[in-house]
């Protein structure tokens, strides 16, 4: 069948696509006092998108399947010519109660969804550690002027300690285990130390061991962020 009317009103879609409202908000607890980031929950981003889908002769369904500790979910994008196209499936490991199951498929949903559609309605990762309070500064003598230098990054900054720093790397970690737990924070700390162990790390205190820990987590939970055409 003829993919043209489809790939034609699929690029009208896109290009008229609203922005998602965020309308839920996820808080990482830190020693310091922890920082908060907004998302789009599914319904928030299937209100937004659908309209504009039939508009435009679309529709979208979504499948899910998998097997013991895993669900698997893929998104269909129909036309009124007849054409569909299938995205996934994105695939999840899962705790084994039906709480942590349910919380999968959620996520997998939504993201399926969004990477489909090519939109991308949450915060970035990088802006909520950004947001972690730092400690004020204690006063230091001024030694004579010198050359501005570049603004450092909130773990290396010099007037925080070695065990902020650590705790900073930690978090991006954490962040990137808890996006990929559909922000339940009760599977994510339960998966913590899994992970840990999998990627030979006892903690996370170096920018080496926070990249092999998000590695994992990627390796374990994988993200379809790439459509197939």
């Amino acid at each position: 069948m003829d993919d043209k009317p489809w790939a034609e009103a699929f690029a009208a879609a896109q290009a008229e696509m609203p922005d998602i409202p965020k309308t839920c908000t996820a808080t990482i607890p830190t020693k310091s006092g922890g920082y908060d980031y907004r998302y789009a929950d599914l319904p928030s981003i299937l209100s937004a998108v659908r309209p504009v889908l039939h508009k435009h002769g679309l529709s979208v369904a979504q499948e899910v399947a998998g097997e013991v500790g895993t669900v698997a979910v893929s998104t269909i994008i129909f036309h009124t010519s007849g054409f569909e196209r299938r995205f996934g499936p994105l695939t999840l490991a899962v705790a084994g109660d039906a709480r942590a199951a349910g919380s999968a498929i959620t996520y997998a949903r939504r993201y399926s969804l969004t990477a489909a559609l090519g939109i991308a309605p949450d915060d970035d990762d990088d802006a909520a550690v950004a947001s972690t309070p730092k400690p004020a500064a204690k006063p230091k003598p001024q030694p004579a002027a010198k050359p501005a230098e570049p603004e450092t990054p909130p773990e290396e900054a010099p007037e925080i300690t070695p065990e902020e720093i650590t705790e900073r790397l930690e978090n991006k970690a954490r962040l990137e285990l808890l996006n990929r737990c559909d922000k339940d924070k009760e599977k994510a700390t339960g998966y913590w130390p899994i992970v840990l162990k999998e990627a030979g790390v006892k903690q996370v205190r170096t920018k080496a061991d926070r990249a092999k820990v998000i590695a994992k987590i990627q390796e374990m939970f994988p993200n379809n962020d790439e459509r197939p055409f």
